[in-house]
């Protein structure tokens, strides 16, 4: 009975003393159960405090215990939270609660009340440290600065300066801007991702803010949030290129050459007659087209392809290495110099409907230099002369193109077609394949040799032969000289020379002259005969005029006056 008496009066005197502490400090207890945030907005003086790294006056702060809220007999001590955001973004005065900014992040402090019944409490606040950006540059520029039309640029920025001095960690964020007036050519995300829309040009800026919101403020209403940008960087000014771009005169082809973006460029003249100077480059990367009717062309660079669509009497003048050409204009001279080498030369047709017996593309060609192959896929009257080679005639194309050449020629055709082997051919060889006839005169001073799906013939000089599929000869018969069927035409006047100087090769020289046969004109190419002949004195030099339709009139010589400076 004693021992249950005892256990009574111990269970009273507890519930009597929790009675009376309630009764004695009822906040306390009410305080004791609240979150450390909670007790924040009771106890600090602020829960929440921006600093600024190393800028005076903005770098500390002192957090204190609010007046209505100190107790008698309570303790305070003041730390940071180890295990949230970045303590070390910070240091405090355990005593008076003084905090000193040291690198941006975020920290938590909290004050450690003890009162005087023995409850602690821990109320926290929050320090956020910033380091405004104050100079800041587009870090990935290209040397030129020039993008095609839907491609991706991914620009990136550097940090040049902060508010607390060079090479200190940076906090708030950098957005990219573009220039209203160029927003058409153009569009921009927030990371600097820029995808150009059309050809033109565009500028596009890093700019800095100290938060998101401030960012957002300024995306408002650019004049008035002016103050929210805390850096910004120099306008670039971008050049947007489509992949094919046209070209109306020789500074503006030059320009897009020039140009890394751009891989086909269209050169479109408009109704002037001149000369247009290409200049020696590797442009392999790009095609060029050309459509000038009225222009005549020195080409020096090497392009991935070169198409002709449009160049009415006008001369194509070859001096590169490597290139490789496909015709589709119906009247073209090709001249190719002594030291170039054309890889192919396709003649080609879009369009016009055919017929076998119609003769379309009207191609003269002088070869000093070389070629490796002329495919013939349209049908052809070609006239071939000069002091070079030409590897390959392949005629797979309609029937009925003619050949009219005087350099020695190996002509292989799947089709039907005429040959006329002039003074100069001697040499060419002829294979003919397939269910082809050919009809060849040889005007040559040497046999040539026919071979027609493996069946031989010799044709022998002032002869012509039509020659079936099977080896039959149709005919073989002397071919009239060539005086007896062709008309001669006459210069007219006489033939104006441009001057170059010592030391210059004639085909630096220019050569204007009219020849007519009657009151007709007589269309064709006039050149010096070896234009490769280097000129170190004025004097007499020897001409060819070779006439676009050279099966109607005959090749005309002579020699000019040249002056050399």
């Amino acid at each position: 009975m004693k021992e249950r008496f005892i256990r009574f009066k111990y269970l009273f005197s507890v519930i009597l003393i929790v009675i009376v502490a309630t009764i004695c400090f009822p906040n306390q207890q009410v305080q004791a159960s609240l979150t450390s945030v909670e007790l924040a907005n009771t106890y600090l003086n602020v829960s929440s405090k921006y600093l600024y790294l190393d800028v005076t006056g903005k770098d500390t702060f002192d957090f204190d215990i609010k007046a209505k809220a100190r107790m008698k007999g309570a303790r305070y001590t003041w730390y940071i939270k180890e295990d949230k955001g970045n303590p070390n973004a910070l240091t405090i005065d355990s005593k008076t609660g003084l905090v000193t900014a040291k690198s941006i992040g975020t920290a938590y402090i909290r004050c450690k009340i003890t009162l005087a019944n023995h409850t602690v409490l821990r109320p926290e606040a929050k320090v956020i440290i910033r380091n405004n950006i104050t100079g800041v540059e587009i870090s990935n520029l290209t040397a030129d600065s020039t993008f095609t039309v839907e491609s991706k640029i991914d620009f990136d920025y550097i940090i040049l300066n902060s508010a607390a001095g060079k090479d200190v960690e940076t906090s708030g964020v950098a957005r990219w801007e573009l220039k209203e007036d160029t927003t058409k050519a153009g569009e921009v995300t927030e990371d600097g991702v820029v995808v150009p829309k059309c050809s033109g040009t565009f500028s596009v800026r890093a700019v800095c803010f100290e938060s998101t919101e401030d960012y957002k403020k300024w995306l408002k209403n650019k004049v008035d949030y002016a103050n929210c940008v805390t850096a910004a960087s120099d306008w670039a000014t971008i050049q947007v290129f489509s992949t094919d771009e046209i070209a109306e005169n020789e500074k503006e082809l030059k320009e897009l050459l020039a140009t890394k973006a751009v891989t086909n460029i269209t050169l479109s003249t408009k109704n002037m007659t001149y000369t247009l100077n290409i200049p020696a480059g590797d442009y392999s990367d790009k095609t060029l087209t050309v459509n000038t009717p009225y222009v005549t062309i020195e080409n020096h660079a090497l392009f991935k392809k070169i198409i002709i669509r449009s160049a009415s009497d006008t001369v194509w003048k070859e001096y590169a290495t490597g290139n490789s050409f496909i015709l589709y204009d119906s009247a073209i001279s090709i001249s190719i110099a002594a030291q170039s080498h054309v890889e192919t030369i396709d003649l080609e047709t879009e369009s016009l409907d055919l017929k076998d017996s119609v003769t379309y593309n009207k191609i003269i060609m002088n070869v000093d230099g070389a070629l490796n192959k002329l495919e013939v896929t349209a049908v052809s009257n070609i006239t071939i002369s000069g002091r070079g080679s030409i590897f390959v005639v392949d005629i797979a194309g309609l029937n009925n193109s003619k050949i009219t050449t005087s350099i020695k020629t190996f002509i292989y055709s799947c089709s039907d077609f005429n040959a006329s082997l002039l003074n100069g051919s001697e040499g060419t060889y002829l294979d003919i394949y397939g269910s082809a006839t050919a009809n060849v005169e040889n005007l040559s001073t040497s046999p040539v040799i026919i071979n027609n799906n493996s069946v031989y013939a010799t044709l022998q000089s002032g002869y012509k032969v039509i020659i079936t599929a099977a080896g039959v000869m149709i005919s073989y018969e002397p071919v009239n000289t060539i005086n007896d069927y062709r008309l001669t035409p006459r210069l007219v006047n006489y033939i104006l020379v441009a001057p170059i100087k010592a030391g210059d090769s004639l085909s630096s020289s220019s050569l204007t002259a009219t020849f007519q046969y009657g009151s007709t004109e007589v269309i064709g190419t006039l050149s010096w005969s070896d234009p490769s002949t280097i000129a170190y004195s004025s004097g007499y030099f020897k001409w060819i005029f070779t006439p676009a339709d050279i099966s109607s009139y005959t090749i005309l010589t002579g020699e000019a006056y040249l002056t050399v400076k």
